[in-house]
């Protein structure tokens, strides 16, 4: 059951460092508008995607919540420490963020 509830939290967690990630690329489309620029048709619903765009989309949304569960579900098997989870979501987050931010300069 302490697996379980690890992996549902860490994956709420991926959601909301997701959330918080959006804020802060509001900033920096705010503070830098040339890394912004939108080329083509980009609103979901209104044009055809490819299979790739779609994958992308859904991988950007839902990947954060699949990694940060497995992590939890894998970690969860050490009995760790307070302190380790901590570092575990830490390092979660970092990874997730520079990930984005890389794919936002690039």
């Amino acid at each position: 059951m302490r697996r379980v509830a690890a992996t549902v939290v860490f994956a709420m967690l991926g959601f909301v460092s997701l959330w918080l990630w959006m804020g802060v690329d509001e900033g920096i489309c705010a503070r830098f508008p040339q890394l912004c620029i939108r080329y083509g048709c980009k609103e979901i619903g209104e044009c055809p995607m490819s299979f790739w765009d779609e994958f992308i989309f859904f991988s950007v949304v839902f990947g954060p919540a699949i990694a940060f569960g497995i992590a939890a579900a894998v970690f969860s098997k050490l009995r760790p420490s307070w302190h380790s989870w901590l570092l575990l979501l830490f390092g979660l987050v970092t990874v997730h963020w520079v990930v984005m931010l890389v794919d936002r300069l690039v």
